[in-house]
């Protein structure tokens, strides 16, 4: 009970500033053919940095590290330390080990989606999991299970790997296994427990040297990232908002997936994202990602890439 008078406390103090989201969200649904309705309250914290810089002001030093921290001004902006010290390094692998090949012809936003561009998502995954050898397995991710469903009904053809489709019921565990005994393609959704925060890795080389990323994962609006919108045009001026809160959090979503491309020097690999909007937002990976990139039309193009690419590849390696 004392924590429920503390939380609630602390709701209705946020409900008074401009620096938190409060919201009460209802869920209805059946059981055993019975309506059940539930109801929670979400406090959330608009400022971040109100949270983060206390904290980090009052140690002696604080090293913050992350392979997909950009822009860096406004993460530092973000955790309120905004004259800290800042570092943009550059990347530890070789140049020539990736080949990063952007769709300039497709677009998968939300007025474009019709069943003819299903066909064609499902016609170009296929293209390239054919084109790139089975050497390792590939990633396939998509911005949500409805988007993966759709294309997937069309057919996709995997060539010589095994198609393992993520569900809610599937352990990270399981798919290693797989992913040692033989070459899989993996299909699954951006910020997935497989896309994120798990090393596919074997003695010290990555498992994966093709990811593919069909669409740009911007998240549906909520009520909270419509607040966080509204925060960030307040602190930084109108249209700077949808640029932090929906564009930056959905690139570094993409960037995270990329990483576990390349695990050691040795590794190499194709990245293939279907969709040109990518090209707008190419300076948030960075610049060592920006000169790995062709711009391709056509399948022709895409497939002579390919190929270039590949015949480097064993050319250095000899």
């Amino acid at each position: 009970m004392d924590r429920l008078v503390e939380f609630l406390y602390a709701a209705m103090m946020a409900s008074r500033s401009d620096d938190w989201h409060i919201a009460l969200e209802s869920h209805k649904g059946w059981k055993d053919g019975v309506s059940l309705s539930d109801a929670e309250i979400s406090v959330r914290p608009l400022n971040s940095a109100g949270l983060a810089a206390p904290v980090l002001r009052g140690v002696r030093a604080a090293l913050l590290m992350s392979g997909t921290l950009r822009p860096v001004s406004h993460y530092a902006s973000l955790l309120g330390v905004s004259s800290a010290l800042t570092a943009d390094l550059s990347s530890p692998y070789r140049h020539g080990t990736r080949l990063v090949l952007v769709d300039k012809d497709l677009d998968t936003g939300y007025s474009r989606r019709s069943t003819q561009l299903w066909r064609t998502l499902a016609d170009r995954v296929s293209l390239v999991l054919e084109t790139v050898p089975a050497d390792k397995s590939a990633l396939i991710a998509f911005p949500s299970y409805q988007l993966m469903n759709e294309v997937l009904s069309f057919g996709v053809h995997t060539g010589y790997r095994q198609q393992v489709i993520e569900s809610k019921d599937y352990r990270i565990e399981d798919i290693r296994e797989q992913m040692e005994k033989s070459p899989c393609a993996v299909f699954l959704v951006y910020s997935g427990k497989f896309s994120e925060g798990v090393d596919l890795v074997k003695d010290g080389h990555s498992m994966v040297d093709l990811i593919v990323g069909v669409g740009v994962p911007f998240t549906p609006p909520t009520s909270y990232q419509k607040s966080l919108q509204e925060f960030y045009d307040r602190r930084h001026g109108t249209g700077a908002g949808y640029y932090y809160a929906v564009v930056v959090p959905s690139i570094r979503t993409v960037a995270q997936l990329v990483g576990r491309l390349r695990r050691s020097p040795d590794d190499r690999g194709i990245v293939v994202l279907l969709d040109s909007r990518f090209l707008r937002h190419l300076h948030i990976f960075g610049d060592d990602f920006v000169s790995d990139v062709w711009p391709y039309s056509g399948d022709e193009e895409l497939t002579e890439a390919v190929q270039m690419f590949l015949a480097q590849s064993q050319g250095g390696k000899t």
